[in-house]
């Protein structure tokens, strides 16, 4: 279940809304006006997600709750934004509207250690996959799940799922396969700096018997609140370590490297910390799409945006390639979707000619619908773990395995 992309708090109460309206004013007068309105959306945001918590019975009303959280999620992140614009020189005009220039800026700050993390991810034995894009409902979930199950029972493999988006839809599926109650959030130590790989070894939740080989750091609703205020912290100079590389300092650790052999990363729609953090531990980026005209600008845009993070901070990242998701039913894909490959292609030659689009694209399927949220396909449906086994046969060729 995806969330919406609004940004309002239309939503939050008239009397929390004004009392925001005043903090921030207050704030203003004595110079403090964006710490002000931050620590407002952050209790806004804490707000929105206990009244998710208290509605998971309720389908409908659940949904609702969880694009609020979303909504919420994104003015922290673009509140955030603007408090470093004005941290970093005070007459830089900001446009409420237009953020996208300044978050780039901010997460692309030179890294003085990059040559070293370089050196350090050439050496890197676990093949450590991102699945993302930043357009939600194009299954990334599903990616991420199935490819485990693919890596698992076809190639042997020990695998290790990270989870990095703050709904928690591969935490569910995956627990809920191997019959594990309880969902607890175990990635906010992983983007926090509090985690070494030591902890994740020992922490890691194995997805036995469903998945023998496999191990899940799951997420929940508290990664939202952990993300926004690592940034805060980060941005006013409150954090002395390179937020951004503290995931790949835990994946590049003795024990994690001797542990897994694959390591597959969920990450949301938007380029968060933890997204951040993703993109600067990994080894190779899959992009899931839905092969239709809004989705393919989405892809164009990312690309873009990926490209220069991976100059800023992670070099070695390679792209594994685009995957075209649920598309026609077989055996061919309709003239649109066609239309859309190409599109694709053109935008991957921008990626150093890094151009691969996955020939196994993933059709429709009620299989998929009946497991989300519940199950991994892959486990239940023949059809769906042959197209996975093709997938993943294709991914292993990308990813040198």
């Amino acid at each position: 279940m995806r969330m919406g992309d609004g940004m309002s708090l239309e939503n939050v109460p008239l009397t929390v809304e004004l009392a925001g309206k005043i903090i921030g004013g207050l704030g203003s007068a004595f110079g403090i006006g964006w710490l002000a309105r931050s620590y407002f959306v952050g209790t806004a945001l804490r707000d929105a997600k206990a009244a998710a918590a208290l509605a998971r019975g309720l389908a409908e009303d659940q949904r609702s709750k969880y694009q609020q959280c979303d909504k919420n999620s994104r003015l922290m992140q673009d509140e955030l934004a603007k408090l470093r614009v004005r941290l970093g020189d005070p007459d830089i005009p900001v446009d409420a509207d237009n953020t996208t220039d300044t978050e780039d800026d901010l997460w692309g700050r030179p890294y003085a250690d990059l040559p070293a993390h370089v050196r350090a991810m050439a050496r890197s034995k676990p093949r450590v996959i991102s699945v993302g894009n930043l357009k939600g409902g194009v299954g990334k979930t599903t990616i991420a799940a199935n490819l485990a199950a693919y890596f698992d029972k076809t190639r042997g493999k020990r695998v290790l799922l990270i989870d990095l988006d703050y709904q928690g839809s591969l935490s569910a599926t995956c627990l809920q396969a191997a019959k594990i109650e309880g969902l607890v959030s175990l990635a906010d130590e992983l983007i926090d700096g509090r985690a070494d790989g030591s902890w994740v070894v020992k922490v890691a939740k194995q997805l036995q018997p469903a998945l023998s080989k496999t191990w899940i750091i799951p997420a929940g609703y508290s990664l939202a609140q952990t993300e926004s205020k690592l940034m805060l912290r980060w941005y006013s100079g409150r954090v002395p370590q390179d937020i951004r590389f503290n995931l790949a300092k835990v994946l590049l650790s003795p024990e994690v490297q001797d542990t897994f052999e694959v390591i597959i990363i969920d990450i949301g729609p938007r380029l968060t910390t933890a997204a951040i953090n993703a993109l600067a531990a990994s080894t190779h980026l899959i992009v899931p799409t839905v092969l239709d005209r809004l989705s393919t600008e989405t892809v164009s845009s990312f690309l873009n945006r990926a490209k220069a993070l991976k100059q800023d901070l992670n070099p070695s990242l390679s792209l594994a390639g685009v995957v075209g998701t649920m598309t026609a039913e077989e055996p061919r894909l309709k003239n649109t979707e066609l239309a859309s490959m190409v599109d694709i292609k053109r935008a991957l030659e921008q990626w150093n000619g890094e151009s691969y689009v996955f020939d196994r694209w993933l059709p429709r399927r009620q299989a998929f619908a009946d497991a989300a949220g519940r199950d991994i396909a892959y486990l239940k449906n023949n059809n769906v773990a042959d197209l996975f086994k093709e997938l993943g046969d294709e991914v292993a060729q990308r990813i040198g395995l």
